[in-house]
């Protein structure tokens, strides 16, 4: 009988112990799949590293940063293409960036 007490027991603990921990481990997964809006950060720079918002531009050639005034200009003098989706671009690019201290 005492051996009986003793497994129903042992049961019960090992019962408690696993749904403990479920509710633990569901719990760390509702905090860890929290969105935190970090996903559509690449959409906020262009491929210069400007804001999308602070920068002016006509044509995608000539960007001006509204933030410093810096001009950026983007000449194509020739464009290869190649097999498939291979394509060669060459540009002339000016940066108008002068810092002084």
């Amino acid at each position: 009988m005492k051996s009986e007490i003793k497994k129903i027991n042992q049961t019960k603990k090992i019962f408690y112990f696993i749904i403990f921990h479920f509710l633990i481990f569901s719990y760390v997964k509702n905090l860890s799949s929290q969105d935190f809006q970090t996903s559509g950060l690449n959409g906020m720079f262009n491929e210069r590293g400007y804001n999308k918002s602070s920068t002016l531009s006509v044509d995608e050639n000539e960007i001006i940063n509204d933030y410093n005034g810096n001009l950026n200009f983007s000449f194509p003098l020739h464009q290869i293409k190649g097999p498939g989706d291979i394509n060669i671009n060459m540009t002339l690019n000016y940066n108008g960036s002068m810092s002084s201290k």
